[in-house]
């Protein structure tokens, strides 16, 4: 299952320069190769490192969790201002936020799916 954010869910074209070299999807959490400009969702390198050798999955560089640095803040920034729709919107949302502003909406989200109490008696 993908860690980044699913690029039909924004508004706008998605540059490539924002997307995961592993699930293809906006980088959540954006990691990078050290020696190269390739880019990565934490949990997807994370999960790369764990079931394979110890390189990066674009150059085949060595990697290893402990050497492996965030990206620049520039390029978290930049992802962060994407205009996202609300995970809640096949359920009816119409919101449109800042991927920053993602979580704070989803918590509050008038579409947020409820646990029943009734206990079916």
């Amino acid at each position: 299952m993908a860690e980044g954010y699913d690029t039909n869910r924004f508004q706008a074209t998605i540059d490539e320069g924002l997307t995961c070299s592993i699930c293809l999807g906006v980088l959540k959490v954006p990691m990078q190769c050290e020696n190269n400009e390739h880019y990565f969702c934490s949990g997807c390198i994370g999960k790369h490192l764990e079931k394979t050798s110890q390189t990066c999955p674009v150059c085949q560089e060595k990697l290893t969790a402990e050497t492996l640095p965030k990206a620049p803040r520039i390029l978290a920034d930049l992802v962060s201002r994407l205009k996202i729709n609300c995970d809640h919107a096949t359920a009816g949302c119409a919101a449109v936020v800042e991927l920053t502003a993602l979580q704070a909406h989803v918590q509050d989200c008038d579409f947020m799916p409820v646990q029943c109490t009734n206990d079916g008696d």
